[in-house]
């Protein structure tokens, strides 16, 4: 497989290895390269100071959202959200907004939980900044009934 540029994969890693002055490990290149031939930005994951089972965990999270993470700006972001620590959940609301085109950054916060996420996406989504009440401590059913649903099971996606 080549990239658009006529890269290898070869070519790539050796590419990655002089910008990080380094070198990866032999699990650290099947990861890259099982992202590679599945067309993934493996520059999301490739710096080589993220060990082999973390690289494992970034392309296998991009690979179940990868209808979302369509091209190579939100699967870095992506990558981050991952080594940072949200969980599938929190991972979930974040990748349906950046398909969605939201300020993610409203809520990207891995202390969120994913419900608190989900409320102030969906106040996004209708144009109305949650966010505030959220992080003010407001109750959460509260916040779905201003946003006129009697609870969390009512908003649909």
């Amino acid at each position: 497989m080549k990239l658009a540029n006529n890269l290898t994969f070869e070519n790539t890693i050796a590419t990655y290895e002089d910008q990080f002055g380094c070198s990866y490990d032999s699990q650290q290149i099947e990861e890259l390269r099982k992202g590679y031939n599945r067309g993934l930005n493996v520059e999301a994951y490739a710096d080589p100071s993220i060990n082999w089972y973390t690289m494992f965990s970034i392309r296998r999270e991009i690979e179940h959202r990868l209808h979302y993470l369509s091209n190579a700006k939100d699967q870095r972001r992506f990558a981050q959200w991952v080594f940072a620590g949200f969980d599938s959940s929190q991972l979930d609301e974040l990748t349906i907004g950046l398909s969605k085109g939201l300020d993610v950054e409203k809520y990207a916060n891995v202390y969120l939980s994913c419900e608190e996420m989900h409320v102030i996406r969906r106040g996004l989504e209708m144009g109305i900044d949650t966010s505030k009440l959220v992080y003010d401590g407001r109750d959460l059913q509260e916040i779905y009934q201003k946003l006129g649903f009697d609870n969390y099971y009512e908003i649909g996606d």
